[in-house]
């Protein structure tokens, strides 16, 4: 397995998605040294204990003792130093594996103890929240956060409630309740809105389950449970679980994209301030533009006009959702726009900027300066709080 010493840094890091942990597990079991190195990599103690020794340890000198000992064997055949070398081999396979990742863990992950992060105030800045704003048809906006449980509002067939879960619900009226045909308006449009630290769930009038992440937005119809077309506006960042329905398709438009389903389970990051549009398929199949097929576990990163596939991670995609900041080898500005939006303050950038890529898994209830912090110790970047203001530097 090629990216097995990756997937076993994705586990070191508590990243590893469900069928990443399946196949590292399939490839430990094929030899029992493997299951034991993996678990000298997964001790704390023991990483501390092998730093100390990489200090003293010719890496490169004895790499190349390896390579000649080699070299030796296919020039001149078995002799008492190649046999005692086999006898030797668990413990090379061990040694090298364990001091080249060591080496990689130490350069990326490692802690020193430089300053703290420095606070200029005391402002507490708060995780986001569950929260949206409504926008009825009539213009009538509804701040779901102050209101209660039960039926928020009436459009023509159907009634409006929010949930205990804090989720919002069309019920569809039955005939004589409202349902009137002659009545239906195809262009009444509901907005739910999410702004900077707010993330919300909706139950739109077809069934249909969406997530929506923090400063996004999702206008849809009313009657959309009526439409031949059942047609979505996405602005930001949502994840849809799309109720079946083969004799009408269901369209999501974001930024020049149109993403055609039947029923299926999808992400769409469409942020205006992204450098692409991403769309990520978790389950069934999705078509872009009419020109892309997505199959599960497949992103199509669109830049301008051209449309690019690539493998995915479909589960790290919607961790979001389910409540973590996921980092897989991603630049620093692309981070801080997450931590922009979710916690709802400003970024500035002092300086020349790291250039390699951060890995990290948190929990999204976890303060800033606890999610900063995790990243400072990569001593690769450093921060500064300003008030609401979060300066970036190398």
């Amino acid at each position: 397995m090629e990216n097995a010493s990756d997937l076993i840094l994705r586990a070191k890091q508590n990243i590893l998605s469900p069928e990443e942990k399946k196949e590292l597990d399939q490839w430990l079991a094929e030899k029992s040294y493997r299951r034991i190195i993996f678990n000298r990599i997964m001790d704390d103690q023991n990483l501390r204990i092998e730093a100390k020794k990489l200090q003293e340890i010719d890496v490169l000198g004895r790499w190349k003792q390896f390579q000649d000992t080699i070299k030796t064997e296919k020039e001149t055949g078995p002799n008492p130093i190649i046999q005692q070398f086999y006898k030797w081999k668990m413990g090379w396979v061990a040694t090298i594996a364990l001091v080249g990742l060591l080496v990689f863990y130490q350069l990326r992950i490692r802690t020193k103890n430089p300053e703290r992060i420095a606070t200029i105030t005391n402002e507490k800045i708060n995780p986001g929240q569950v929260g949206a704003t409504l926008t009825l048809s009539n213009g009538k906006k509804i701040r779901l956060k102050d209101t209660g449980n039960g039926e928020l509002a009436k459009e023509i067939g159907v009634t409006i409630s929010k949930t205990a879960s804090g989720q919002v619900v069309y019920t569809i009226l039955p005939p004589g309740k409202g349902d009137i045909s002659s009545k239906i308006n195809p262009n009444s449009l509901n907005t739910l809105s999410t702004a900077k630290g707010e993330t919300y769930q909706i139950r739109l009038p077809d069934g249909s389950l969406v997530y929506l992440n923090a400063a996004s937005s999702l206008t849809y119809s009313t009657v959309l449970n009526k439409q031949k077309k059942r047609s979505v506006q996405l602005t930001g960042e949502g994840y849809f679980e799309v109720a079946k329905d083969k004799s009408r398709p269901f369209i999501v438009k974001s930024l020049g994209q149109e993403v055609e389903v039947l029923g299926t389970h999808f992400n769409i990051n469409a942020y205006a301030d992204e450098p692409s549009t991403k769309t990520t398929l978790l389950e069934g199949s999705v078509r872009i533009n009419n020109q892309v097929t997505l199959k599960p576990n497949q992103q199509a990163i669109k830049i301008n006009n051209k449309i690019e596939t690539t493998t995915a991670n479909a589960a790290e995609t919607i961790a979001w959702q389910k409540g973590y900041f996921s980092f897989y080898d991603e630049d620093i500005t692309s981070i801080m726009r997450k931590i922009s939006r979710w916690y709802n303050v400003e970024i500035n950038y002092d300086g020349e900027l790291p250039t390699e890529g951060f890995n990290a898994r948190i929990n999204k209830g976890r303060s800033i300066r606890d999610v900063l912090e995790i990243l400072r110790k990569t001593n690769a970047v450093n921060f500064k709080i300003e008030g609401r203001k979060i300066i970036v530097s190398k």
